[in-house]
Parts: structure tokens; C-alpha cells; sequence
């Protein structure tokens, strides 16, 4: 399958397993904000249906320019709205990893930090992106990932249950949303040190202990307070999180 297919095809599954993955998100984007404070030039490598820029708050006084990366045209489109209001925003459009030149020139130089949230995981090729991402950062520059955990709370009850026989096992949402891998912190930190990051600082958020759509029953049942201290608690409980947060910094 070309690349452009498979980017069709996940735009279309993403799009349709949104459901409890916004609650992800918002936490998700919530550790990113903490970890982005006072950059100046950014890259976020891909947006989904909200660019994080439009939630940036108080801290856009900082940013000098921001550069989203999006090879997906429904989710570029979302970014184009929003750069149209906005003039520090600048789109680029493709792979990041075929498309550094383009960042460069649209953010005016070496970025202060870059964004990888939610996306290493789903790459043919993810050290390839850690190895770019590297590349267009200034010395001493910033880097932050998020990538579901293979010991989440979550995965470790589907083995318990007997529902998997191992915890990095593709689930059927993995499938679905075309993810190649899923990590645990050790080959996170393994895959950013090989990439020629340092500094390495691993966290997460969110505790899930079912599947996304028992999560949404969970929801209806209990009230949106339950998910919202399973969020916080996921930041206590970084080992047994639904995702794993690093930040490092580009090595010399």
C-alpha cells in the first residue's frame, strides 16, 4: 500500500474511533503545553483535527514562529483555517521526514522545540522521524514525545484476564489505526538515545483500565469527574499510564 493510501485510510479510522481518544488528547496536549513553556520556535509533526496552536494560551506571547507538519489533507485543512487568522503559523505540508527544508524555511531556522505526540508508534520507520526531528533542532533544543504504554494499567488486566499473551501485543484498535508498535519506557528511551537524544525525562498520563469504548460506558455511567481524576492520577502512577511522556534534549 502507498503511503498517501495509508494516510487515507487512517484519516478515515481516526476520524470514526475519536469517541473516548479526545479525553486522551486533552490530557496528552496538557503535558505537552507544561513541557513547551517558554519555546520560541516550534515544530509539531502532525495535528490531527486540532492544531495544537489553538490552544496554546498564555504562552503564545512567547512563540516567534510555529511550524505544523501534516500529510493528511483533511487534518492540514484544519491547520490552514486556523494559520489563515494567525500569521506565526505556518503549514507545510507531506512527511517530515521528506519535507526539512521546507520546516526550515517556513520557521526561519532551527527550532527551540518539537512535538511528537501520539505518532511515533503508528511509523513505518519511527527512528527515521527521531533522527529528522534531531536534524532541524538547535543545540540544546527540546524534544517531546507521547506514545501509548505497553505496561499501562490496561494491557497488563488483558494479559491477567487471558485476553493477550503478551503486553506489547497489537490489540485490534492497533490494527485498525495502522500502529506498528507499541512501546514501553525502556525501548522509548532506547529509540530517543539511539536517535541522539540525552537528558531523557519519562512521565505519563492517565490511567485506563479498559478499552477505549468501555472507557466512553464508563463516562456515561459514572460522570466525566471519574476520567478526569484517572487523568491526573496517570501523572502519580507514570508505570501503569495509558501513555508514556518523554522530554530530552538534541545531544552534541
Amino acid at each position: 500500500m502507498s503511503a498517501e493510501a495509508r494516510i487515507e485510510r487512517y484519516e478515515q479510522a481516526y476520524q470514526d474511533d475519536y469517541g473516548y481518544e479526545a479525553w486522551l488528547v486533552r490530557a496528552r496536549r496538557g503535558a505537552t503545553l507544561a513541557a513547551m513553556k517558554g519555546a520560541r520556535r516550534v515544530v509539531e509533526i502532525g495535528c490531527g483535527t486540532e492544531p495544537l496552536f489553538g490552544e496554546v494560551g498564555d504562552q503564545a506571547d512567547a512563540i516567534e514562529r510555529w511550524v505544523t507538519v501534516e500529510p493528511a489533507e483533511a487534518f492540514r485543512r484544519e491547520a490552514e483555517a486556523l494559520a489563515e487568522r494567525e500569521p506565526r503559523l505556518r503549514v507545510v505540508g507531506g512527511f517530515f521526514e521528506e519535507t526539512l527544508d521546507a520546516v526550515r524555511d517556513a520557521l526561519g531556522g532551527d527550532a527551540d522545540f518539537v512535538v511528537i505526540d501520539g505518532l511515533l508508534h503508528e511509523l513505518p520507520d519511527p527512528m527515521a522521524m527521531l533522527r529528522a526531528a534531531r536534524e532541524v533542532l538547535a543545540p540544546g533544543g527540546a524534544l517531546h514525545v507521547s506514545v501509548p504504554n505497553a505496561l499501562s494499567l490496561h494491557r497488563r488486566l488483558a494479559r491477567a484476564m487471558g485476553l493477550i499473551a503478551d503486553v506489547h501485543a497489537l490489540s485490534d484498535r492497533n490494527v485498525a489505526l495502522e500502529q506498528a508498535r507499541v512501546y514501553d519506557p525502556s525501548s522509548l528511551r532506547a529509540a530517543l538515545e539511539d536517535a541522539g537524544f540525552a537528558q531523557i525525562v519519562l512521565g505519563g498520563h492517565t490511567i485506563k483500565p479498559f478499552t477505549n469504548g468501555q472507557m466512553e460506558a464508563v463516562e456515561r455511567a459514572l460522570g466525566p469527574g471519574v476520567l478526569e481524576g484517572l487523568a491526573s492520577l496517570g501523572e502519580e502512577l507514570p508505570e501503569l499510564a495509558a501513555e508514556i511522556t518523554a522530554d530530552a534534549r538534541r545531544g552534541s
